[in-house]
Protein backbone atom coordinates (compact mmCIF):
# COMPACT_ATOMS: atom_id res chain seq x y z
CA UNK A 1 0.00 0.00 0.00
CA UNK A 2 1.43 3.08 -1.12
CA UNK A 3 1.29 6.18 1.58
CA UNK A 4 0.08 9.42 -0.13
CA UNK A 5 -0.35 10.85 3.99
CA UNK A 6 3.50 12.30 4.22
CA UNK A 7 2.49 16.10 2.48
CA UNK A 8 6.20 17.83 2.68
CA UNK A 9 9.01 15.68 1.04
CA UNK A 10 12.59 16.34 -0.40
CA UNK A 11 12.62 15.94 -4.43
CA UNK A 12 14.32 12.50 -3.33
CA UNK A 13 11.67 11.13 -1.37
CA UNK A 14 9.15 11.97 -4.16
CA UNK A 15 11.08 10.50 -7.04
CA UNK A 16 11.44 7.37 -4.84
CA UNK A 17 7.78 7.23 -4.28
CA UNK A 18 7.18 7.93 -7.75
CA UNK A 19 9.39 5.15 -8.58
CA UNK A 20 7.58 2.68 -6.01
CA UNK A 21 4.28 3.51 -7.24
CA UNK A 22 5.07 2.78 -10.81
CA UNK A 23 6.84 -0.70 -10.13
CA UNK A 24 3.49 -1.34 -8.08
CA UNK A 25 1.28 -0.87 -11.05
CA UNK A 26 0.85 -4.01 -12.31
CA UNK A 27 1.55 -4.40 -16.46
CA UNK A 28 1.86 -8.62 -16.55
CA UNK A 29 -1.20 -8.76 -18.27
CA UNK A 30 0.32 -6.97 -21.72
CA UNK A 31 2.18 -10.77 -21.90
CA UNK A 32 -1.02 -11.95 -23.87
CA UNK A 33 -0.07 -9.61 -26.38
CA UNK A 34 2.77 -11.24 -27.72
CA UNK A 35 1.90 -13.89 -29.23
CA UNK A 36 -0.63 -12.24 -31.69
CA UNK A 37 2.04 -9.35 -32.08
CA UNK A 38 4.57 -11.91 -33.52
CA UNK A 39 2.05 -13.80 -35.76
CA UNK A 40 1.42 -10.22 -37.55
CA UNK A 41 5.27 -8.89 -36.90
CA UNK A 42 6.12 -12.67 -39.16
CA UNK A 43 3.77 -11.72 -41.56
CA UNK A 44 4.83 -8.38 -42.27
CA UNK A 45 8.79 -8.85 -42.13
CA UNK A 46 7.86 -12.09 -44.36
CA UNK A 47 6.34 -10.12 -47.14
CA UNK A 48 8.61 -7.16 -46.98
CA UNK A 49 11.56 -9.62 -46.87
CA UNK A 50 10.25 -11.80 -50.33
CA UNK A 51 9.29 -8.32 -51.94
CA UNK A 52 13.06 -6.82 -51.02
CA UNK A 53 14.33 -9.79 -53.13
CA UNK A 54 11.99 -9.45 -55.93
CA UNK A 55 12.70 -5.76 -55.86
CA UNK A 56 16.73 -6.84 -56.87
CA UNK A 57 15.96 -9.20 -59.33
CA UNK A 58 15.71 -12.41 -57.11
CA UNK A 59 13.48 -15.20 -58.95
CA UNK A 60 11.41 -17.05 -56.41
CA UNK A 61 11.84 -20.48 -59.00
CA UNK A 62 15.14 -20.23 -59.38
CA UNK A 63 16.81 -18.98 -55.84
CA UNK A 64 14.19 -20.68 -53.55
CA UNK A 65 16.85 -21.03 -51.30
CA UNK A 66 17.14 -17.07 -50.21
CA UNK A 67 13.12 -16.38 -50.07
CA UNK A 68 13.41 -19.46 -46.88
CA UNK A 69 16.56 -17.83 -45.45
CA UNK A 70 14.11 -14.56 -45.28
CA UNK A 71 10.92 -16.16 -44.31
CA UNK A 72 12.69 -18.19 -41.06
CA UNK A 73 14.16 -14.59 -40.08
CA UNK A 74 10.62 -13.15 -40.41
CA UNK A 75 9.59 -16.02 -38.10
CA UNK A 76 12.03 -15.90 -35.35
CA UNK A 77 12.55 -12.04 -35.60
CA UNK A 78 9.18 -11.80 -34.70
CA UNK A 79 9.17 -14.15 -31.61
CA UNK A 80 11.66 -11.96 -30.43
CA UNK A 81 10.09 -9.16 -30.99
CA UNK A 82 6.75 -9.81 -29.83
CA UNK A 83 8.10 -10.71 -26.22
CA UNK A 84 10.24 -7.69 -26.30
CA UNK A 85 7.47 -5.68 -27.11
CA UNK A 86 5.52 -6.45 -23.88
CA UNK A 87 9.16 -6.30 -21.92
CA UNK A 88 9.65 -10.11 -21.96
CA UNK A 89 11.97 -12.77 -23.65
CA UNK A 90 11.63 -16.37 -24.02
CA UNK A 91 13.83 -18.80 -21.84
CA UNK A 92 15.60 -22.07 -22.99
CA UNK A 93 12.68 -23.29 -22.64
CA UNK A 94 10.11 -21.37 -24.81
CA UNK A 95 8.32 -19.36 -21.98
CA UNK A 96 8.07 -15.61 -21.43
CA UNK A 97 10.18 -14.28 -19.03
CA UNK A 98 10.62 -10.69 -18.02
CA UNK A 99 13.58 -8.78 -20.20
CA UNK A 100 15.31 -6.34 -18.10
CA UNK A 101 17.15 -5.09 -21.18
CA UNK A 102 13.94 -5.03 -23.70
CA UNK A 103 13.87 -2.20 -26.38
CA UNK A 104 10.99 0.47 -26.94
CA UNK A 105 8.80 -1.69 -24.85
CA UNK A 106 5.44 -0.66 -24.32
CA UNK A 107 6.02 -1.64 -20.23
CA UNK A 108 8.57 0.68 -19.93
CA UNK A 109 6.96 3.62 -21.82
CA UNK A 110 3.29 3.01 -20.31
CA UNK A 111 5.23 3.87 -16.90
CA UNK A 112 6.99 6.77 -18.65
CA UNK A 113 3.87 8.25 -19.38
CA UNK A 114 2.04 7.48 -16.28
CA UNK A 115 5.05 9.68 -13.93
CA UNK A 116 3.94 12.81 -14.66
CA UNK A 117 0.49 11.40 -13.38
CA UNK A 118 1.73 9.89 -10.79
CA UNK A 119 3.96 13.20 -9.74
CA UNK A 120 0.56 15.20 -9.20
CA UNK A 121 -1.17 12.47 -7.12
CA UNK A 122 1.51 12.71 -4.79
CA UNK A 123 1.52 17.15 -4.65
CA UNK A 124 -2.35 17.13 -4.54
CA UNK A 125 -2.84 14.05 -2.39
CA UNK A 126 -5.06 12.64 -4.59
CA UNK A 127 -6.61 9.26 -3.03
CA UNK A 128 -5.12 5.74 -4.52
CA UNK A 129 -8.60 5.25 -5.93
CA UNK A 130 -8.34 8.69 -7.40
CA UNK A 131 -4.59 7.73 -9.00
CA UNK A 132 -6.19 4.09 -9.98
CA UNK A 133 -9.13 6.13 -11.50
CA UNK A 134 -6.86 8.61 -13.62
CA UNK A 135 -4.13 5.93 -14.52
CA UNK A 136 -7.17 3.70 -16.42
CA UNK A 137 -8.28 6.81 -18.54
CA UNK A 138 -4.91 8.07 -19.37
CA UNK A 139 -2.86 8.20 -22.44
CA UNK A 140 -0.89 5.31 -21.68
CA UNK A 141 -3.74 3.01 -22.41
CA UNK A 142 -5.64 4.81 -24.76
CA UNK A 143 -6.79 3.66 -28.55
CA UNK A 144 -4.92 6.81 -29.81
CA UNK A 145 -1.80 5.11 -28.58
CA UNK A 146 -2.51 1.52 -29.54
CA UNK A 147 -2.49 3.01 -33.03
CA UNK A 148 0.52 4.84 -33.05
CA UNK A 149 2.10 1.70 -31.66
CA UNK A 150 0.54 -0.46 -34.25
CA UNK A 151 2.22 1.72 -36.64
CA UNK A 152 5.49 1.91 -35.47
CA UNK A 153 5.97 -2.04 -35.11
CA UNK A 154 4.65 -2.70 -38.44
CA UNK A 155 7.03 -0.14 -39.66
CA UNK A 156 9.64 -1.44 -37.82
CA UNK A 157 8.66 -4.83 -39.35
CA UNK A 158 8.84 -3.74 -42.76
CA UNK A 159 11.82 -2.62 -42.94
CA UNK A 160 13.66 -5.76 -40.52
CA UNK A 161 12.27 -8.27 -43.23
CA UNK A 162 13.28 -5.90 -46.23
CA UNK A 163 16.86 -5.34 -44.92
CA UNK A 164 17.38 -9.19 -44.49
CA UNK A 165 15.86 -9.78 -48.01
CA UNK A 166 19.10 -7.25 -49.03
CA UNK A 167 21.70 -8.88 -47.46
CA UNK A 168 20.62 -12.47 -48.34
CA UNK A 169 20.59 -11.33 -51.85
CA UNK A 170 24.26 -10.87 -52.26
CA UNK A 171 23.98 -7.51 -54.81
CA UNK A 172 23.08 -4.64 -52.24
CA UNK A 173 26.50 -3.20 -51.84
CA UNK A 174 24.62 -0.12 -49.68
CA UNK A 175 22.22 1.59 -47.99
CA UNK A 176 20.98 5.23 -47.30
CA UNK A 177 18.54 6.96 -45.12
CA UNK A 178 15.36 8.20 -46.90
CA UNK A 179 13.73 11.26 -45.09
CA UNK A 180 9.67 10.54 -45.06
CA UNK A 181 7.78 13.48 -46.34
CA UNK A 182 6.09 14.27 -42.91
CA UNK A 183 9.43 15.05 -41.85
CA UNK A 184 9.22 18.43 -40.46
CA UNK A 185 11.31 18.64 -37.28
CA UNK A 186 15.08 18.01 -36.92
CA UNK A 187 15.99 15.02 -35.20
CA UNK A 188 18.37 11.79 -35.37
CA UNK A 189 17.03 11.01 -39.11
CA UNK A 190 18.37 14.06 -40.60
CA UNK A 191 22.22 12.87 -39.07
CA UNK A 192 21.52 9.70 -40.74
CA UNK A 193 20.73 10.96 -44.02
CA UNK A 194 24.31 12.71 -43.90
CA UNK A 195 25.77 9.49 -43.25
CA UNK A 196 25.84 9.11 -47.03
CA UNK A 197 25.58 5.34 -48.18
CA UNK A 198 27.49 2.94 -45.64
CA UNK A 199 27.40 -0.86 -45.65
CA UNK A 200 24.33 -3.08 -44.99
CA UNK A 201 25.15 -4.21 -41.74
CA UNK A 202 26.28 -0.82 -39.73
CA UNK A 203 24.35 1.17 -37.97
CA UNK A 204 23.45 5.06 -38.97
CA UNK A 205 24.56 7.60 -36.61
CA UNK A 206 21.36 7.15 -34.78
CA UNK A 207 22.52 3.53 -33.56
CA UNK A 208 19.46 2.11 -35.66
CA UNK A 209 20.53 -0.30 -38.86
CA UNK A 210 16.90 0.77 -40.32
CA UNK A 211 13.81 2.68 -39.64
CA UNK A 212 11.73 3.37 -37.36
CA UNK A 213 14.08 5.97 -35.06
CA UNK A 214 11.59 7.28 -33.16
CA UNK A 215 7.54 6.51 -32.87
CA UNK A 216 5.62 7.42 -35.72
CA UNK A 217 8.94 8.06 -37.70
CA UNK A 218 7.55 7.82 -41.40
CA UNK A 219 11.51 7.32 -42.68
CA UNK A 220 12.89 5.21 -45.16
CA UNK A 221 16.47 3.49 -46.18
CA UNK A 222 17.17 3.43 -49.14
CA UNK A 223 19.71 0.05 -51.25
CA UNK A 224 22.42 0.65 -53.43
CA UNK A 225 23.12 -2.21 -55.95
CA UNK A 226 25.74 -3.49 -58.18
CA UNK A 227 25.99 -2.26 -61.44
Amino acid sequence: MIDFSKKEQTPEETNALIDAILIEINLSGFAVVAPAAAKLIAEVAGSSGRAALLQVGIAEDTDIDLFNVVNDFAVDFADARGAELVGMKYNQWDELVPNPDAEWAITDGTRELLRGQVRQAIEEGWSTKQLSNAVQESYGFSDARAEMIGRTEIARAQAAGTMEGWKASGVCTGKFWVLGSEHDIEDDCDSNVDDGTIPLDEEFSSGDEYEPVHPNCTCSTGVETED
